[in-house]
Protein backbone atom coordinates (compact mmCIF):
# COMPACT_ATOMS: atom_id res chain seq x y z
CA UNK A 1 0.00 0.00 0.00
CA UNK A 2 2.82 2.41 0.83
CA UNK A 3 4.53 1.85 -2.51
CA UNK A 4 1.24 2.50 -4.29
CA UNK A 5 0.80 5.70 -2.30
CA UNK A 6 4.15 6.93 -3.56
CA UNK A 7 3.18 6.16 -7.15
CA UNK A 8 -0.14 7.98 -6.84
CA UNK A 9 1.49 11.01 -5.19
CA UNK A 10 3.98 11.24 -8.08
CA UNK A 11 1.29 11.44 -10.78
CA UNK A 12 1.19 14.72 -12.71
CA UNK A 13 -2.43 15.84 -12.89
CA UNK A 14 -4.01 18.80 -14.62
CA UNK A 15 -7.71 18.88 -13.69
CA UNK A 16 -9.45 19.54 -10.38
CA UNK A 17 -11.51 16.38 -10.82
CA UNK A 18 -8.34 14.29 -11.08
CA UNK A 19 -6.87 15.98 -8.01
CA UNK A 20 -10.02 15.21 -6.03
CA UNK A 21 -9.89 11.59 -7.19
CA UNK A 22 -6.23 11.34 -6.19
CA UNK A 23 -7.06 12.68 -2.73
CA UNK A 24 -9.83 10.10 -2.36
CA UNK A 25 -7.56 7.28 -3.53
CA UNK A 26 -4.73 8.30 -1.20
CA UNK A 27 -7.07 8.64 1.77
CA UNK A 28 -8.49 5.17 1.05
CA UNK A 29 -4.96 3.73 1.05
CA UNK A 30 -4.08 5.53 4.28
CA UNK A 31 -7.25 4.24 5.89
CA UNK A 32 -6.39 0.67 4.94
CA UNK A 33 -2.88 1.11 6.27
CA UNK A 34 -4.30 2.50 9.51
CA UNK A 35 -6.75 -0.38 9.86
CA UNK A 36 -4.06 -3.03 9.90
CA UNK A 37 -1.25 -1.15 11.66
CA UNK A 38 -3.15 0.80 14.34
CA UNK A 39 -6.66 -0.66 14.52
CA UNK A 40 -5.38 -4.25 14.06
CA UNK A 41 -8.81 -5.95 14.08
CA UNK A 42 -7.18 -9.19 12.87
CA UNK A 43 -5.14 -9.26 16.09
CA UNK A 44 -7.61 -7.71 18.52
CA UNK A 45 -11.08 -8.88 17.52
CA UNK A 46 -12.17 -12.52 16.96
CA UNK A 47 -15.38 -11.22 15.36
CA UNK A 48 -13.24 -9.85 12.51
CA UNK A 49 -12.71 -13.50 11.49
CA UNK A 50 -15.96 -15.07 12.60
CA UNK A 51 -18.32 -12.63 10.86
CA UNK A 52 -16.46 -13.19 7.57
CA UNK A 53 -16.59 -16.99 7.95
CA UNK A 54 -20.34 -16.81 8.62
CA UNK A 55 -21.00 -14.55 5.63
CA UNK A 56 -19.03 -16.74 3.23
CA UNK A 57 -20.71 -19.92 4.45
CA UNK A 58 -24.14 -18.27 4.27
CA UNK A 59 -23.54 -17.43 0.61
CA UNK A 60 -22.32 -20.95 -0.08
CA UNK A 61 -25.27 -22.59 1.69
CA UNK A 62 -27.76 -20.27 -0.04
CA UNK A 63 -26.78 -21.59 -3.48
CA UNK A 64 -27.65 -25.18 -2.48
CA UNK A 65 -24.55 -26.25 -4.43
CA UNK A 66 -22.54 -28.92 -2.65
CA UNK A 67 -19.74 -28.71 -5.22
CA UNK A 68 -19.44 -24.99 -4.50
CA UNK A 69 -19.03 -25.71 -0.78
CA UNK A 70 -15.95 -27.88 -1.33
CA UNK A 71 -13.44 -25.00 -1.83
CA UNK A 72 -14.86 -23.23 1.23
CA UNK A 73 -14.41 -26.34 3.36
CA UNK A 74 -10.90 -26.79 1.94
CA UNK A 75 -9.80 -23.25 2.84
CA UNK A 76 -11.42 -23.08 6.26
CA UNK A 77 -8.76 -24.95 8.33
CA UNK A 78 -5.91 -22.69 7.15
CA UNK A 79 -8.02 -19.57 7.73
CA UNK A 80 -8.97 -20.56 11.28
CA UNK A 81 -5.42 -21.63 12.09
CA UNK A 82 -4.22 -18.22 10.93
CA UNK A 83 -6.87 -16.56 13.08
CA UNK A 84 -5.85 -18.59 16.14
CA UNK A 85 -2.16 -17.74 15.77
CA UNK A 86 -2.80 -14.07 14.89
CA UNK A 87 -5.18 -13.10 17.69
CA UNK A 88 -3.36 -11.72 20.70
CA UNK A 89 -4.83 -10.45 23.99
CA UNK A 90 -8.15 -9.20 22.62
CA UNK A 91 -9.98 -6.69 24.83
CA UNK A 92 -12.43 -8.43 27.13
CA UNK A 93 -15.53 -7.21 25.26
CA UNK A 94 -14.07 -8.34 21.91
CA UNK A 95 -13.34 -11.80 23.28
CA UNK A 96 -16.82 -12.09 24.75
CA UNK A 97 -18.32 -11.10 21.40
CA UNK A 98 -16.24 -13.78 19.68
CA UNK A 99 -17.46 -16.41 22.13
CA UNK A 100 -21.05 -15.28 21.51
CA UNK A 101 -20.58 -15.75 17.75
CA UNK A 102 -19.01 -19.20 18.06
CA UNK A 103 -22.28 -21.11 18.31
CA UNK A 104 -23.84 -19.73 15.09
CA UNK A 105 -20.55 -20.12 13.19
CA UNK A 106 -19.98 -23.71 14.34
CA UNK A 107 -23.55 -24.53 13.30
CA UNK A 108 -22.85 -23.21 9.81
CA UNK A 109 -19.61 -25.17 9.48
CA UNK A 110 -21.28 -28.43 10.51
CA UNK A 111 -24.27 -27.73 8.23
CA UNK A 112 -22.03 -27.00 5.23
CA UNK A 113 -20.05 -30.18 5.94
CA UNK A 114 -23.28 -32.16 6.20
CA UNK A 115 -24.61 -30.82 2.90
CA UNK A 116 -21.36 -31.66 1.11
CA UNK A 117 -21.20 -35.14 2.65
CA UNK A 118 -24.83 -35.95 2.01
CA UNK A 119 -24.82 -34.78 -1.60
CA UNK A 120 -21.40 -35.91 -2.82
CA UNK A 121 -20.34 -38.65 -0.41
CA UNK A 122 -16.90 -39.31 -1.94
CA UNK A 123 -13.82 -39.87 0.24
CA UNK A 124 -12.22 -36.55 -0.72
CA UNK A 125 -15.35 -34.62 0.28
CA UNK A 126 -15.53 -36.59 3.53
CA UNK A 127 -11.93 -35.62 4.34
CA UNK A 128 -12.62 -31.94 3.54
CA UNK A 129 -15.73 -31.93 5.70
CA UNK A 130 -13.97 -33.59 8.62
CA UNK A 131 -11.01 -31.21 8.32
CA UNK A 132 -13.30 -28.17 8.36
CA UNK A 133 -15.34 -29.29 11.37
CA UNK A 134 -12.23 -30.31 13.31
CA UNK A 135 -10.61 -26.94 12.59
CA UNK A 136 -13.73 -25.09 13.72
CA UNK A 137 -13.86 -27.05 16.98
CA UNK A 138 -10.14 -26.40 17.59
CA UNK A 139 -10.68 -22.67 17.06
CA UNK A 140 -13.57 -22.78 19.53
CA UNK A 141 -11.24 -24.30 22.14
CA UNK A 142 -8.69 -21.56 21.47
CA UNK A 143 -11.27 -18.84 21.90
CA UNK A 144 -12.93 -20.31 24.98
CA UNK A 145 -9.91 -21.54 26.89
CA UNK A 146 -6.55 -20.41 25.49
CA UNK A 147 -6.75 -16.72 24.58
CA UNK A 148 -5.92 -14.36 27.41
CA UNK A 149 -8.04 -11.18 27.38
CA UNK A 150 -6.69 -7.69 27.86
CA UNK A 151 -8.57 -6.54 30.97
CA UNK A 152 -7.54 -2.90 30.67
CA UNK A 153 -10.96 -1.20 30.70
CA UNK A 154 -9.82 1.20 27.97
CA UNK A 155 -8.24 -1.43 25.69
CA UNK A 156 -11.36 -1.18 23.50
CA UNK A 157 -10.24 2.14 21.96
CA UNK A 158 -7.52 3.02 19.46
CA UNK A 159 -6.51 6.26 21.22
CA UNK A 160 -6.99 9.98 20.56
CA UNK A 161 -4.19 10.37 18.02
CA UNK A 162 -5.35 7.35 16.03
CA UNK A 163 -8.96 8.55 16.21
CA UNK A 164 -7.92 11.90 14.71
CA UNK A 165 -5.97 10.15 11.94
CA UNK A 166 -8.81 7.84 11.00
CA UNK A 167 -11.39 10.63 10.91
CA UNK A 168 -9.02 12.73 8.81
CA UNK A 169 -8.07 10.14 6.19
CA UNK A 170 -11.15 7.92 5.95
CA UNK A 171 -13.86 10.54 6.45
CA UNK A 172 -12.04 13.81 5.57
CA UNK A 173 -12.98 15.28 8.97
CA UNK A 174 -9.85 17.30 9.78
CA UNK A 175 -11.01 18.73 13.09
CA UNK A 176 -10.40 15.51 15.03
CA UNK A 177 -12.24 13.48 17.62
CA UNK A 178 -12.59 16.05 20.41
CA UNK A 179 -14.16 18.70 18.16
CA UNK A 180 -16.43 16.09 16.58
CA UNK A 181 -17.59 14.96 20.02
CA UNK A 182 -18.31 18.57 20.99
CA UNK A 183 -20.41 19.08 17.85
CA UNK A 184 -22.42 15.93 18.51
CA UNK A 185 -22.94 16.89 22.15
CA UNK A 186 -24.29 20.30 21.15
CA UNK A 187 -27.08 18.67 19.08
CA UNK A 188 -28.40 16.60 22.00
CA UNK A 189 -30.38 19.35 23.85
CA UNK A 190 -32.12 20.47 20.65
CA UNK A 191 -33.15 16.90 19.82
CA UNK A 192 -34.43 16.35 23.35
CA UNK A 193 -36.49 19.57 23.15
CA UNK A 194 -37.94 18.57 19.77
CA UNK A 195 -38.87 15.13 21.12
CA UNK A 196 -40.57 16.71 24.14
CA UNK A 197 -42.58 19.04 21.87
CA UNK A 198 -43.67 16.15 19.66
CA UNK A 199 -44.73 14.14 22.71
CA UNK A 200 -46.80 17.10 23.92
CA UNK A 201 -48.48 17.45 20.54
CA UNK A 202 -49.44 13.77 20.72
CA UNK A 203 -50.79 14.13 24.25
CA UNK A 204 -48.38 11.63 25.81
CA UNK A 205 -46.25 12.03 28.91
CA UNK A 206 -42.88 11.43 27.27
CA UNK A 207 -41.42 10.48 23.94
CA UNK A 208 -40.02 7.30 25.52
CA UNK A 209 -43.59 6.03 25.96
CA UNK A 210 -44.22 5.93 22.22
CA UNK A 211 -40.79 4.51 21.43
CA UNK A 212 -41.20 1.76 24.04
CA UNK A 213 -44.70 0.89 22.82
CA UNK A 214 -43.53 0.80 19.19
CA UNK A 215 -40.56 -1.36 20.15
CA UNK A 216 -42.77 -3.85 21.95
CA UNK A 217 -45.42 -4.11 19.23
CA UNK A 218 -45.57 -7.50 17.57
CA UNK A 219 -46.80 -8.00 14.02
CA UNK A 220 -48.82 -10.98 12.87
CA UNK A 221 -47.24 -12.78 9.94
CA UNK A 222 -44.00 -11.81 8.24
CA UNK A 223 -42.43 -8.85 10.11
CA UNK A 224 -40.57 -7.83 6.95
CA UNK A 225 -43.77 -7.24 4.98
CA UNK A 226 -44.19 -3.74 6.43
CA UNK A 227 -40.70 -2.87 5.17
CA UNK A 228 -41.51 -4.23 1.70
CA UNK A 229 -44.65 -2.12 1.55
CA UNK A 230 -42.77 0.98 2.70
CA UNK A 231 -39.97 0.67 0.16
CA UNK A 232 -42.54 -0.06 -2.56
CA UNK A 233 -43.32 3.65 -2.42
CA UNK A 234 -39.70 4.48 -3.18
CA UNK A 235 -40.02 5.29 -6.90
CA UNK A 236 -42.77 7.83 -6.20
CA UNK A 237 -40.80 9.52 -3.43
CA UNK A 238 -37.65 9.61 -5.59
CA UNK A 239 -39.59 11.22 -8.44
CA UNK A 240 -40.88 13.96 -6.11
CA UNK A 241 -37.29 14.69 -5.05
CA UNK A 242 -35.72 14.43 -8.51
CA UNK A 243 -33.54 11.49 -7.44
CA UNK A 244 -32.54 8.41 -9.44
CA UNK A 245 -35.28 5.82 -9.62
CA UNK A 246 -34.53 2.77 -7.50
CA UNK A 247 -36.68 -0.25 -8.15
CA UNK A 248 -38.12 -1.94 -5.04
CA UNK A 249 -35.46 -4.20 -3.58
CA UNK A 250 -35.67 -7.69 -2.19
CA UNK A 251 -36.02 -7.52 1.60
CA UNK A 252 -34.28 -10.30 3.51
CA UNK A 253 -33.98 -11.15 7.19
CA UNK A 254 -30.50 -10.53 8.55
CA UNK A 255 -28.75 -13.59 9.89
CA UNK A 256 -28.35 -14.33 13.59
CA UNK A 257 -24.68 -13.34 13.25
CA UNK A 258 -25.41 -9.94 11.71
CA UNK A 259 -28.15 -9.32 14.29
CA UNK A 260 -25.46 -9.61 17.00
CA UNK A 261 -23.30 -6.86 15.48
CA UNK A 262 -25.75 -4.52 13.70
CA UNK A 263 -28.83 -2.92 15.26
CA UNK A 264 -30.66 -2.10 12.02
CA UNK A 265 -29.52 -3.80 8.82
CA UNK A 266 -27.63 -3.04 5.63
CA UNK A 267 -27.67 -3.04 1.85
CA UNK A 268 -25.96 -6.05 0.31
CA UNK A 269 -24.97 -7.03 -3.21
CA UNK A 270 -23.36 -3.78 -4.23
CA UNK A 271 -21.58 -5.50 -7.10
CA UNK A 272 -24.93 -6.46 -8.64
CA UNK A 273 -28.61 -6.25 -7.73
CA UNK A 274 -29.10 -4.63 -4.36
CA UNK A 275 -31.05 -6.23 -1.53
CA UNK A 276 -31.98 -4.88 1.88
CA UNK A 277 -31.01 -7.11 4.80
CA UNK A 278 -33.05 -6.15 7.87
CA UNK A 279 -32.62 -7.11 11.51
CA UNK A 280 -36.14 -8.39 12.25
CA UNK A 281 -36.63 -7.14 15.80
CA UNK A 282 -39.99 -6.56 17.47
CA UNK A 283 -41.47 -3.18 16.63
CA UNK A 284 -40.13 -3.28 13.08
CA UNK A 285 -43.50 -2.42 11.52
CA UNK A 286 -43.75 0.93 13.32
CA UNK A 287 -40.26 1.94 12.19
CA UNK A 288 -40.55 0.54 8.66
CA UNK A 289 -41.15 3.94 6.94
CA UNK A 290 -38.09 5.46 8.66
CA UNK A 291 -35.96 2.47 7.70
CA UNK A 292 -37.24 2.64 4.12
CA UNK A 293 -36.41 6.35 3.89
CA UNK A 294 -32.87 5.69 5.11
CA UNK A 295 -32.13 2.81 2.77
CA UNK A 296 -34.35 3.16 -0.28
CA UNK A 297 -36.81 6.06 -0.48
CA UNK A 298 -34.74 8.12 -1.24
CA UNK A 299 -31.91 6.62 0.90
CA UNK A 300 -28.61 4.92 0.47
CA UNK A 301 -29.73 2.99 -2.60
CA UNK A 302 -30.27 6.29 -4.45
CA UNK A 303 -26.65 7.25 -3.83
CA UNK A 304 -25.40 3.86 -5.00
CA UNK A 305 -27.62 4.08 -8.07
CA UNK A 306 -26.58 7.67 -8.78
CA UNK A 307 -22.87 6.97 -8.56
CA UNK A 308 -23.10 4.34 -11.33
CA UNK A 309 -22.85 7.22 -13.79
CA UNK A 310 -20.06 9.07 -11.93
CA UNK A 311 -17.29 10.16 -14.31
CA UNK A 312 -14.37 8.10 -12.93
CA UNK A 313 -13.59 4.63 -11.65
CA UNK A 314 -12.52 6.07 -8.29
CA UNK A 315 -15.93 7.68 -7.81
CA UNK A 316 -17.87 4.65 -9.01
CA UNK A 317 -16.10 2.22 -6.70
CA UNK A 318 -14.52 3.89 -3.66
CA UNK A 319 -16.31 5.43 -0.73
CA UNK A 320 -16.52 5.18 3.03
CA UNK A 321 -19.35 3.42 4.84
CA UNK A 322 -19.89 6.58 6.90
CA UNK A 323 -20.53 8.58 3.71
CA UNK A 324 -23.15 6.06 2.61
CA UNK A 325 -24.85 5.79 6.01
CA UNK A 326 -24.66 9.56 6.43
CA UNK A 327 -26.43 10.02 3.11
CA UNK A 328 -29.15 7.72 4.40
CA UNK A 329 -29.60 9.99 7.43
CA UNK A 330 -29.66 13.03 5.14
CA UNK A 331 -32.28 11.23 3.03
CA UNK A 332 -34.49 10.92 6.10
CA UNK A 333 -34.50 14.73 6.30
CA UNK A 334 -35.53 14.95 2.63
CA UNK A 335 -38.38 12.56 3.37
CA UNK A 336 -39.53 14.55 6.40
CA UNK A 337 -39.63 17.71 4.28
CA UNK A 338 -42.08 16.22 1.77
CA UNK A 339 -45.68 17.32 2.49
CA UNK A 340 -47.98 14.51 3.50
CA UNK A 341 -45.28 11.92 4.14
CA UNK A 342 -45.18 11.91 7.93
CA UNK A 343 -47.36 12.78 10.91
CA UNK A 344 -46.26 13.66 14.45
CA UNK A 345 -45.97 10.03 15.61
CA UNK A 346 -43.76 8.98 12.71
CA UNK A 347 -41.69 12.15 13.02
CA UNK A 348 -41.19 11.38 16.72
CA UNK A 349 -39.97 7.87 15.94
CA UNK A 350 -37.54 9.25 13.36
CA UNK A 351 -36.23 11.89 15.77
CA UNK A 352 -35.93 9.30 18.54
CA UNK A 353 -33.84 7.16 16.19
CA UNK A 354 -31.63 10.16 15.36
CA UNK A 355 -31.28 10.87 19.10
CA UNK A 356 -30.19 7.26 19.67
CA UNK A 357 -27.70 7.48 16.83
CA UNK A 358 -26.30 10.72 18.24
CA UNK A 359 -25.75 9.23 21.69
CA UNK A 360 -24.20 6.12 20.11
CA UNK A 361 -21.93 8.37 18.02
CA UNK A 362 -20.77 10.14 21.17
CA UNK A 363 -20.11 6.77 22.84
CA UNK A 364 -18.24 5.66 19.70
CA UNK A 365 -15.86 8.60 20.09
CA UNK A 366 -15.61 8.27 23.85
CA UNK A 367 -14.66 4.59 23.64
CA UNK A 368 -12.09 5.01 20.89
CA UNK A 369 -10.50 8.05 22.51
CA UNK A 370 -10.26 5.97 25.72
CA UNK A 371 -12.45 8.38 27.67
CA UNK A 372 -15.10 5.70 28.36
CA UNK A 373 -14.92 2.06 29.33
CA UNK A 374 -17.43 -0.38 27.79
CA UNK A 375 -19.26 -0.59 31.14
CA UNK A 376 -19.52 3.21 31.32
CA UNK A 377 -20.69 3.37 27.70
CA UNK A 378 -23.38 0.78 28.35
CA UNK A 379 -24.64 2.61 31.43
CA UNK A 380 -24.64 5.91 29.53
CA UNK A 381 -26.79 4.52 26.72
CA UNK A 382 -29.22 2.70 29.00
CA UNK A 383 -29.68 5.73 31.25
CA UNK A 384 -30.81 7.97 28.39
CA UNK A 385 -32.47 5.56 25.97
CA UNK A 386 -35.15 2.87 26.28
CA UNK A 387 -32.56 0.16 25.53
CA UNK A 388 -32.04 -3.26 27.07
CA UNK A 389 -28.56 -4.43 28.04
CA UNK A 390 -28.49 -6.76 25.02
CA UNK A 391 -29.48 -3.92 22.65
CA UNK A 392 -26.75 -1.71 24.11
CA UNK A 393 -24.37 -4.63 23.61
CA UNK A 394 -25.20 -4.78 19.89
CA UNK A 395 -24.39 -1.07 19.60
CA UNK A 396 -20.99 -1.64 21.24
CA UNK A 397 -20.35 -4.64 18.99
CA UNK A 398 -20.96 -2.48 15.93
CA UNK A 399 -18.59 0.16 17.32
CA UNK A 400 -15.97 -2.53 17.91
CA UNK A 401 -16.16 -3.87 14.36
CA UNK A 402 -16.57 -0.53 12.57
CA UNK A 403 -14.68 2.11 14.56
CA UNK A 404 -15.99 5.70 14.34
CA UNK A 405 -18.55 4.84 11.65
CA UNK A 406 -21.44 5.88 13.92
CA UNK A 407 -19.87 9.27 14.71
CA UNK A 408 -18.64 9.99 11.17
CA UNK A 409 -22.00 9.18 9.56
CA UNK A 410 -23.66 11.83 11.73
CA UNK A 411 -21.01 14.33 10.63
CA UNK A 412 -21.82 13.43 7.02
CA UNK A 413 -25.53 14.06 7.59
CA UNK A 414 -24.87 17.47 9.13
CA UNK A 415 -22.33 18.50 6.48
CA UNK A 416 -24.66 17.47 3.63
CA UNK A 417 -27.43 19.65 5.02
CA UNK A 418 -25.00 22.60 5.24
CA UNK A 419 -23.69 21.89 1.72
CA UNK A 420 -27.23 21.82 0.33
CA UNK A 421 -28.02 25.19 1.95
CA UNK A 422 -24.78 26.77 0.70
CA UNK A 423 -25.24 25.39 -2.83
CA UNK A 424 -28.84 26.67 -3.07
CA UNK A 425 -27.74 30.06 -1.73
CA UNK A 426 -24.99 30.37 -4.33
CA UNK A 427 -27.30 29.34 -7.16
CA UNK A 428 -29.97 31.81 -6.12
CA UNK A 429 -33.72 31.82 -6.84
CA UNK A 430 -34.88 29.02 -9.09
CA UNK A 431 -32.15 26.60 -8.05
CA UNK A 432 -33.55 23.08 -8.18
CA UNK A 433 -32.90 20.44 -5.56
CA UNK A 434 -32.80 17.82 -8.33
CA UNK A 435 -29.82 19.61 -9.89
CA UNK A 436 -28.03 19.70 -6.55
CA UNK A 437 -28.40 15.94 -6.19
CA UNK A 438 -27.29 15.35 -9.77
CA UNK A 439 -24.10 17.29 -9.05
CA UNK A 440 -23.69 15.56 -5.68
CA UNK A 441 -23.87 12.09 -7.24
CA UNK A 442 -21.04 12.99 -9.63
CA UNK A 443 -18.76 12.48 -6.62
CA UNK A 444 -20.12 9.08 -5.60
CA UNK A 445 -19.74 8.27 -1.90
CA UNK A 446 -16.89 10.71 -1.28
CA UNK A 447 -16.68 12.63 2.01
CA UNK A 448 -18.58 15.90 1.94
CA UNK A 449 -15.46 18.06 2.24
CA UNK A 450 -14.19 16.68 -1.09
CA UNK A 451 -17.59 17.32 -2.67
CA UNK A 452 -17.50 20.93 -1.44
CA UNK A 453 -14.09 21.30 -3.03
CA UNK A 454 -15.34 19.95 -6.32
CA UNK A 455 -18.53 22.02 -6.36
CA UNK A 456 -16.62 25.20 -5.54
CA UNK A 457 -19.12 26.36 -2.94
CA UNK A 458 -16.35 27.88 -0.83
CA UNK A 459 -14.63 29.65 -3.72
Amino acid sequence: IRSLQGAVEALELESLDDEIDRTMLLDTMRSLEFEFTDGRPHRRNPAFWLVRVAEVLDRGLATDNAVGLRPLLRELPALLETAATTLEKPPRLFLDLGKDLLGPVLERVHRAAGVARGTLGDPDTEALARGATDAAERFAVTLRHELTPDDDEHAFGVGETETDRLLHHRDAIPTGGSATLQRLSRTVPALEAELADLATSLGIGSWQELVTAAGAARTAGDPLEAVRQAIGRGPGVAARLGLPRVEPLAVLAASDVIARVDPVGRLIGRGGPLALEVVARTGLAARAPVLAANFVMPGQASLLEGRRSAPSLVRRTLGSSSALIGFGLYAEELWLELPGETGPALRLLQRADLFRRTLVGAVDLGLHMKRLSPAEATRSLMSRLPLSASEAGVELSRIALRPLEAAASLETRASLLVLRSDWLKRRGPGAALAQFHAELFRFGAMPTSLVRWGLGVDA
